[in-house]
């Protein structure tokens, strides 16, 4: 579409290719009655819809700044790039960017790679594996109804609100990770910083009725501090484990149940 948008409705119940779909700046909205494919679409700035009732498999979307939404009904939303999909070659570049599917977003040997600045994804009956291409991505909202959540970046993440129903949580940036709202219930959260801080994120700071995580065991693992000494992060675990390459720790526990803090290490190079 040179100058409006494309709104298409497929009524074939077997898996439709959606070989080539562009406008320039308008929306694009496809609704399928089966599986769908997405080989290329670009909406310049568009918005732009992809809802089918079967998986949705995505090779290649760019909406530039625009808001992508991908929905499947009855199942999953899933990488289909041959040989997977990358930081270099993302499924989907966005300004923000919606997943929601029945079963799983992503799977657990082959993560839907995006590139936006904001992240939400919802995976009703299953679990969340998305990885950031973006300098700094916002984890809006990610939920998880049966299944993980892992989401890996090249920058910088921060955490709004992750949750699981007694599912692991595993949330790995390359820069600093700051955590709004962290709920794994009884289920295992992993927080990593490759190069950087792992720190309170919410306005105001975090509490003993407002902690940053809440999980089984929790474990904190920076490239410089976890928390810092003006704002420590506030954790509700029966187990806690940290460590600060080249930092300190500063955590508050919000159990009122007996922690057990295995493991504590902070290593500072000399100068």
């Amino acid at each position: 579409a040179t100058n409006g948008g494309v709104w298409i409705n497929s009524a074939a119940t077997t898996p439709v290719t959606l070989g080539s779909i562009v406008t320039a700046g308008g929306p694009a909205v496809i609704t399928g009655q089966g599986d769908l494919l997405v080989e290329s679409a670009a909406t310049g700035n568009g918005a732009l819809t992809i809802t089918g009732q079967g998986n949705v498999l995505v090779d290649s979307i760019n909406a530039g700044t625009g808001t992508v939404t991908l929905n499947s009904t009855t199942g999953a939303v899933h990488d289909a790039i041959s040989g997977g999909s990358s930081s270099s070659q993302p499924n989907v570049v966005a300004g923000t960017v919606t997943v929601s599917s029945a079963t799983d977003s992503g799977n657990s040997s082959d993560a839907l790679w995006v590139n936006a600045s904001t992240i939400n994804a919802d995976a009703n009956n299953g679990g969340v594996w998305i990885n950031s291409a973006a300098t700094t991505a916002t984890l809006a909202s990610i939920t998880a109804g049966n299944g993980p959540v892992v989401i890996n970046g090249t920058g910088s993440l921060v955490a709004t609100s992750v949750t699981t129903t007694n599912n692991p949580i595993t949330i790995s940036g390359q820069g600093n990770v700051l955590v709004d709202s962290i709920n794994a219930g009884t289920g295992d959260v992993t927080l990593s910083s490759a190069t950087g801080a792992v720190q309170d994120g919410i306005s105001g700071g975090s509490s003993i009725t407002q902690p940053n995580v809440v999980g089984g065991t929790v474990t904190v693992n920076s490239g410089t501090n976890s928390g810092n000494s003006s704002d420590a992060l506030w954790v509700n675990a029966s187990t806690i484990n940290a460590d600060a390459s080249n930092g300190g720790v500063w955590i508050n526990s919000a159990a009122t149940t007996p922690v057990t803090v295995p493991l504590v290490m902070f290593r500072l190079s000399s100068g």
